[in-house]
């Protein structure tokens, strides 16, 4: 009687599924596929994020240290007599990796709550001792920024790095860590 058990398990535990198919197997409409689960959708700000990854990879290929500090935010170092070089790798490494990029509508409420953030940022950095320029009015910011979709009419960083960090009150690093520098992409979702 053992072995009549032992087959007879096997067959058994097929049944339920078997069932289980042939109802299932009514259900729906004819001819319907199963649904094809949908990739996440990718946000503008992981898309900048990879096109800055691959701007940097483009800069490092040509010589440069470049570093990823954020979407859309990447360092270079190189000799200073070499400015003009930089800048001309850095503008065709954008043009190749950046034009990839969807254009995003930035409304002047995202330009209005950048330049709220990039003023608080600014007091940050004069609060570890560095000199920051005062901004235009908030008005002409956004202005500036809806015309031209650049914010570079007033930005206290690039103040800061282009007075150079030898006699700078703090390292570079401890900048970013204390004074989070705001992203426009932050602002637009």
């Amino acid at each position: 009687m053992n072995s009549d058990s032992n087959t007879v398990k096997p067959v058994a535990r097929a049944i339920p599924f078997v069932i289980a198919g042939a109802l299932l197997g009514g259900c729906g409409t004819a001819g319907a596929e199963a649904p094809v689960e949908q990739p996440p959708e990718v946000t503008f700000s992981q898309r900048l994020a990879d096109a800055t990854r691959n701007v940097v990879q483009c800069m490092n290929e040509r010589g440069w240290v470049a570093t990823f500090v954020g979407p859309g935010q990447f360092s270079t170092e190189g000799p200073a007599d070499q400015q003009d070089r930089a800048d001309e790798d850095r503008a065709e490494c954008m043009a190749l990796h950046m034009a990839v990029l969807p254009d995003v509508e930035i409304l002047p409420a995202h330009w209005d709550a950048y330049f709220a953030q990039l003023e608080l940022a600014a007091d940050c950095l004069r609060g570890l001792g560095f000199t920051v320029s005062e901004p235009p009015s908030r008005a002409t910011l956004v202005d500036a920024a809806v015309i031209d979709r650049d914010a570079s009419v007033w930005d206290p960083y690039a103040e800061i790095l282009n007075a150079g960090f030898e006699h700078a009150p703090v390292p570079f690093t401890q900048v970013r860590r204390t004074c989070p520098q705001p992203d426009i992409v932050d602002f637009v979702g």
